[in-house]
């Protein structure tokens, strides 16, 4: 069981990255106005009280950091805990890749600073939120327990 618990973080990193990927990847009829999926849910949200002060782009950019918040939180537990900053780097490599392949290859699809902007804070987000469990191991790499208290 502990070997399942190990490599969890790996495969929700493998899992997250695959979701990542096909959300912006996918070939999206976009009129510049944001996808129809996503101009519809924003329209709901009016509807049911969100201020119109909040623009669709002020919602693209919070999702585009709830998006890569997972991603960076996967990501450190996947990592010695001393790397996790490295999901800032990694967040950020990984946006270039993805703004690159819609540069090159999705005409409809375009690529923002904004983009590269918020899914790195998400890394950053997910990153440091690995830091709020306790990981830490002794020496010999056993996990460390609380010791029960004396009655």
């Amino acid at each position: 069981m502990e070997g399942m618990s190990r490599r969890l973080p790996n495969i929700l990193l493998a899992v997250t990255t695959l979701a990542i990927l096909a959300l912006t990847l996918w070939p999206n009829p976009d009129d510049g106005n944001g996808t129809p999926l996503a101009r519809a849910i924003v329209d709901w949200l009016y509807t049911i009280g969100m201020p119109t002060a909040i623009t669709f782009e002020a919602v693209e950019f919070t999702a585009n950091i709830v998006m890569f918040v997972p991603f960076g939180l996967f990501l450190a537990l996947s990592l010695p805990r001393w790397m996790w900053p490295w999901t800032v780097v990694l967040g950020l490599a990984f946006t270039l890749l993805i703004e690159f392949l819609q540069a090159a290859f999705l005409p409809e699809r375009f690529p923002t600073v904004s983009d590269l902007v918020a899914n790195t804070a998400g890394a950053l987000i997910g990153g440091a939120l690995s830091l709020l469990g306790g990981r830490r191991r002794l020496k010999g790499g056993r996990p460390r327990t609380a010791r029960p208290e004396p009655a």
